[in-house]
């Protein structure tokens, strides 16, 4: 993780308001790097703790007044998988931000990092030029990069907490997406029936099964998933 090339101090976030941080990864050098480049690309944001294992992690944020409003999660951690510690996480909060962070092949862990409630997933040598961004998007209750596929902490949280246990990683037919995404385009049942040459009856059966798939609570809610899927640009 370089460390040249930091940008200068810049105005403070959140209307003068700090961000606050927390770090949790194995390796000292990397936390340390994570705690210098986070300290520099904004006044705004103050890490408050970084620690050596998830265990930790999870105390300072479930039992302790210092959670942060953004935790930075490494995945390969000593004592455990770093999508555990999301996932409980995101169980128990949908406020904080979860940002996964990885010294190898996003590919490696991106569905998963998705599934257990992150925001986003960062690698460590892009950290500078993607920190500043990826922080304060998640703590307004977005994702990043906005067309990532994550799910907003408000929408996993919901998911992971669906009493079918959830699953963020649910697979839609193209069908369902269709019909959702006519939807998205303001299309009336009727209309959607006739471009597609079914009945309307059919279309709130696909309508149904995609808001059962993605545990939410209506159509305007599976929409919303979609877009942050980015299926709809799937569509053929």
């Amino acid at each position: 993780m370089r460390l040249d090339g930091l940008v200068p101090m810049g105005a403070s976030d959140k209307a003068g308001e700090a961000i606050t941080v927390g770090i949790v990864d194995n390796d000292v050098l990397s936390r340390k790097a994570m705690k210098t480049i986070i300290g520099r690309v904004s006044r705004g944001f103050h890490v408050v703790w970084d620690v050596s294992t998830g265990a930790e992690a999870l105390h300072r944020c479930l039992y302790t007044d210092k959670v942060p409003d953004v935790l930075l999660v490494d995945m390969s951690l000593a004592d455990g998988d770093g999508c555990q510690i999301c996932r409980e996480l995101r169980r128990r909060s949908e406020s904080i931000g979860l940002l996964a962070v990885t010294s190898y092949d996003p590919r490696v862990y991106r569905g998963r990092a998705r599934e257990s409630g992150a925001q986003g997933l960062l690698t460590k040598d892009a950290l500078l030029a993607n920190i500043a961004d990826a922080i304060r998007s998640v703590v307004t209750g977005g994702v990043y990069p906005a067309d990532s596929g994550f799910m907003t902490p408000r929408e996993s949280y919901a998911v992971l907490n669906s009493p079918e246990g959830g699953s963020l990683d649910v697979e839609l037919t193209s069908r369902e997406v269709e019909v959702l995404r006519l939807y998205a385009e303001h299309h009336t049942t009727p209309q959607i029936a006739r471009m597609l040459g079914i009945g309307e009856g059919t279309v709130y059966v696909y309508t149904h099964r995609a808001v059962g798939k993605l545990h939410v609570k209506n159509r305007e809610q599976a929409i919303t998933i979609c877009k942050r899927r980015n299926l709809f640009n799937h569509v053929l």
